[in-house]
């Protein structure tokens, strides 16, 4: 992963926001299972433990991230795969992004990186996105 694949806080707000399916996702993947609590807002991050983006002012969240799964993924693979990568889930949103939380990788960007490839490189995970953690920019 690198510091150009993390989402902004627009597209944080956007996916977290969408109380709609989208119309293109396959109904086998909606609605998020019962068994996991639906968002409807940001669930509650650890501010405590954050790690900068080298070269810039952004920081992430260190032990959160945004985590979805290819299509068609059983709801049992998904708890195998948190069980087994020591995931708790914060909730999920309407669309299936999972908030994850996990052990902390360390204070470094490089460990959170690698961190989060080793879920990304999981058979069963479509993507990984961090959290942005700076504050929105005002805007006029």
């Amino acid at each position: 992963m690198g510091a150009a694949t993390w989402f902004g806080a627009a597209t944080l707000i956007g996916l977290v926001g969408c109380a709609s399916p989208r119309k293109d996702t396959p109904p086998a993947e909606q609605p998020p299972p019962a068994a996991w609590p639906v968002l409807g807002d940001l669930p509650r991050l650890d501010t405590s433990k954050v790690v900068p983006i080298p070269g810039g002012e952004a920081r992430l969240f260190r032990t959160e991230v945004m985590l979805a799964f290819r299509p068609g993924v059983s709801d049992e693979a998904k708890r195998a795969l948190f069980a087994s990568r020591g995931l708790t889930v914060l909730g999920v949103t309407p669309s299936g992004i999972f908030f994850v939380r996990f052990a902390d990788p360390g204070p470094s960007f490089e460990a959170f990186e690698a961190f989060s490839d080793s879920l990304r490189a999981e058979p069963t995970v479509q993507n990984v996105a961090p959290i942005n953690a700076s504050p929105l920019e005002e805007i006029g």
